[in-house]
């Protein structure tokens, strides 16, 4: 899982390389397994645009 929101972020034209994206594990859900990616962007103003 965590390689798959790795390489979508490293897709992703607003999301920068560097600091590298971060993926932390939040919780259990019933029949999920629940996921956080941190990105940075050169355009914070902009960052709901780059959710997807």
């Amino acid at each position: 899982m965590q390689s798959a929101l790795l390489e979508a972020a490293s897709k992703h034209p607003n999301v920068l390389q560097t600091p590298l994206p971060l993926v932390l594990f939040k919780e259990f859900g019933n029949n999920t397994l629940n996921f956080e990616l941190l990105v940075w962007t050169a355009e914070p103003n902009k960052q709901f645009f780059a959710q997807k």
